[in-house]
């Protein structure tokens, strides 16, 4: 990530970073696609921004544990700069009819 961060590349006007919790999913014999991340992400780039590096961190505790999921984003203009990003849970979920969420993870809205 830092990296990315250092090796600024000139043709963004700015480089931010955005970062999401996934918890862990219950054990499973399948592997397990995380589509409320893929919509966030999908969303943010819908804004403008242009995914430039992504890296994981694993988190575990007694009580929960999961992974942190920072993702380098660059904004190739000042108005895409501007633009907060705000990406609620439930606003992902709503507007896309093809997220089926796990109920066995809870999901802090």
């Amino acid at each position: 990530m830092f990296k990315s961060l250092f090796n600024k590349k000139p043709n963004f006007y700015s480089i931010k970073t955005f970062t999401y919790y996934i918890p862990s999913p219950p054990y499973r014999k399948n592997g397990y696609r995380e589509t409320e991340f893929d919509s966030i992400i999908s969303k943010i780039s819908q804004m403008g921004y242009t995914l430039i590096d992504i890296n994981t961190q694993s988190h575990s505790s007694e009580e929960k544990s999961g992974m942190w999921v920072v993702c380098t984003i660059g904004a190739k203009t000042k108005e895409i700069d501007q633009k907060e990003i705000i990406v609620e849970t439930q606003e992902v979920i709503t507007n896309s009819s093809d997220i089926e969420l796990d109920p066995s993870i809870v999901h802090e809205l």
